[in-house]
Formats: structure tokens, C-alpha cells, sequence
């Protein structure tokens, strides 16, 4: 008996929409007028809350993997050392502007701000994709140019 099989075509994202979701894992939860911008790695859905748009699992799940394996289990490394130095120098600059005098509306810019400009970091970008082209045979999506 033969049989045939169908293998559905694999998902497609492009490298922005895979930053997207990259950076709204380094969460913004708050200000603290002495230390800054408070912020921490986000492991539930919290940071997708808002999103109007559906968050793809695996993918989302390949960017937190990432980020665990490649930059908090490896803090010594000096690419960490970069990325975070980077993420700070980032929050430091976003925090010196006046969003708003209202702290929940101040902190909803800030966080905008911080997922746009983190995901067009350069630097953050290479450790994603150094990623995906290690773990491509395996994911069961393909990351394919912005245009």
C-alpha cells in the first residue's frame, strides 16, 4: 500500500517580527528615580499581554531559550557582557526623556521605546540569529529577511 504524506510547509517569520518578539522579553516593570529603569526577563505571557496580534509559542519559546543559554547562563561571556551593557546604556538613555508625569502612562512609553530600540539592536540581533542557524534543522520555522 503506498502511502503519501504531507508535510504542511514550515512557518515563516521575518528577522523583525522574530525581534518583536526578542525584545519584549527584557521587560520594563517600573522606574525607581535612584536605580532607574526596572526590568527583568520575561517567562509567562506578561510581556505579551498587550500585543493585538497572536504570539507564536515556538517562536517565542525559541527567543527565551535563547536568551537563557546564551546570555543569562553565560554572563562571563563577553558577548553577554556586550548585550547587557548595551541594554543598560539603552534604559539609562531612554530613561533621561519626560514621558509623562502620569507613571503608568510614562512607563507604557518607556517600554515602547526600550522594544523598539532593543529590537533593532545590532549586537542582540547577532545572538539571535547565531542561535537560530545553530538550532535550524531543529525549529520548526525559518527565519527569512526583513524587507
Amino acid at each position: 500500500m503506498n502511502q503519501l504524506y504531507c508535510q504542511a510547509p514550515a512557518k515563516q517569520f521575518t528577522l523583525d517580527e522574530v525581534m518583536q518578539t526578542a525584545a519584549r522579553l527584557f521587560y520594563p516593570i517600573g522606574m525607581d528615580s535612584a536605580k532607574g529603569i526596572k526590568t527583568s526577563i520575561c517567562a509567562n505571557d506578561k510581556c505579551f499581554i498587550d500585543t493585538e496580534n497572536y504570539v507564536d509559542t515556538e517562536l517565542k519559546e525559541f527567543c527565551f531559550e535563547t536568551i537563557e543559554t546564551q546570555l543569562l547562563n553565560k554572563q562571563t561571556n563577553e558577548e553577554a557582557k556586550r548585550v547587557f551593557a548595551e541594554y543598560n546604556a539603552l534604559c539609562k538613555s531612554v530613561q533621561k526623556m519626560n514621558w509623562s508625569s502620569n507613571q503608568q502612562t510614562r512607563l507604557q512609553r518607556i517600554q515602547g521605546a526600550i522594544w523598539y530600540a532593543w529590537g533593532q539592536n545590532q549586537t542582540y540581533r547577532a545572538v539571535i540569529l547565531k542561535s537560530y542557524q545553530a538550532q535550524q534543522s531543529k525549529l520548526s520555522f525559518v527565519i527569512i529577511k526583513s524587507e
